[in-house]
């Protein structure tokens, strides 16, 4: 069981070119795989698709390949703290090459 917006698996990003050849060779291998295609909504295109399983340890794993940029809006659950505090969602600013 786990809490909304709790930390219950590691994602990891792959390009979306790359999805359906990791399903096939995690399948070759023998791992349960179980796919969902995020959407907004029915009616509206898939933004992500990701692939979920569990590694030889235990540990469960994603593998999402995004179909279109992340966005804001795609944030539906506040970050919280250990106390079950909502905190302040911050954004990491890159600067400019050189800038330093």
């Amino acid at each position: 069981m786990s809490a909304i917006a709790s930390m219950n698996h590691l994602a990891i990003d792959i390009p979306a070119e790359t999805f359906d050849d990791a399903v096939a060779r995690l399948r070759s291998k023998g791992v349960e795989c179980y796919i969902i295609e995020h959407t907004d909504g029915p009616g509206t295109e898939t933004w992500v698709r990701s692939v979920y399983f569990t590694d030889p340890n235990g540990i469960k794993l994603e593998l999402a390949a995004l179909t279109r940029p992340f966005e804001d809006s795609d944030i539906l659950a506040d970050p919280m703290n250990e106390a079950g505090e909502t905190v302040v969602r911050r954004r990491r600013v890159l600067e400019p090459e050189g800038a330093r």
